[in-house]
């Protein structure tokens, strides 16, 4: 439970890589908050993932700032815990959808939570300015 005491808040939650996003974060011990502009799909994942922890819905429009700030600020009011934040977008999964010099013909929203897990813990509390990339080998220095 590396993530115990930690909230999250996953844009885009409410389907393929951001519900990978948010499962992953709620098997590490944090509470997700399913940032999604979709009420219905962003219902239907709360109630998908209410069983692995502290899991709630706040409809956003993160397209609009006004919205996405008040969203925000509702989210600190009724949580009181210092926020992080997990962009769960699914543009890095349809990129992707190429064999890669590892043999691997797609990804999985799976493969990639462990980097923003890691990040979002204790563990990576010395770590700044860093440029991961995680994409089975398709971006390789020259």
């Amino acid at each position: 439970m590396r993530l115990r005491d930690r909230i999250v808040v996953v844009t885009g939650g409410g389907q393929g890589m951001g519900m990978a996003y948010a499962r992953r974060f709620l098997e590490e011990g944090a509470g997700v908050v399913i940032a999604e502009i979709d009420a219905e799909r962003g219902a239907n994942a709360v109630a998908e993932l209410r069983g692995l922890g502290d899991v709630s819905l706040a409809q956003v429009d993160i397209s609009d700032e006004g919205s996405t700030r008040e969203c925000a600020a509702r989210i600190v009011e009724e949580r009181g815990r210092k926020l992080t934040d997990a962009d769960g977008r699914n543009e890095l999964i349809e990129a992707s959808e190429r064999l890669t010099p590892m043999g691997i013909a797609a990804f999985q929203p799976e493969d990639m939570t462990g980097t923003a897990v890691y990040f979002a813990s204790d563990d990576a509390r010395y770590v700044t300015g860093q440029l991961i990339v995680i994409d089975g080998g398709m971006v390789s220095p020259t």
